[in-house]
């Protein structure tokens, strides 16, 4: 089983789009099909930051979420909304920068506001 160290490593392995469900999840679909991977303890807590970060909300609530993501697999459809994208830097058009989105639905606010409390 390979161990995925960054999001630029995962975003290339998969050439699909890929969310923070999957990652959470251990599993990418390639063109193989899915396929298992184990993630790298630093990658997982730039993972949990990230996913933390993207939701917001007070000190609190980033610090719970954080902690479920890194000590657990939460499941829930809101995390397979958070989007690994891909953007060139325009400081610099040799490298790019990766992070992660929410693709909203109808509601924004309320939505985030759901995936928080269920995280928490």
């Amino acid at each position: 089983m390979k161990t995925l160290k960054s999001l630029k490593q995962a975003k290339n392995i998969s050439k699909n789009q890929l969310n923070a469900q999957d990652l959470i999840n251990g599993q990418i679909y390639t063109s193989k099909g899915w396929e298992s991977f184990k993630l790298s303890d630093n990658f997982k807590k730039e993972l949990a930051s990230l996913i933390s970060e993207t939701l917001g909300g007070w000190q609190n609530t980033k610090t719970r979420v954080f902690n479920a993501i890194y000590y657990g697999k939460p499941q829930h459809w809101g995390l397979s909304r958070l989007i690994v994208s891909k953007y060139k830097n325009y400081k610099d058009k040799r490298k790019n920068i990766y992070c992660i989105e929410y693709c909203a639905g109808q509601d924004y606010t309320y939505e985030l506001n759901l995936i928080r409390t269920a995280l928490k």
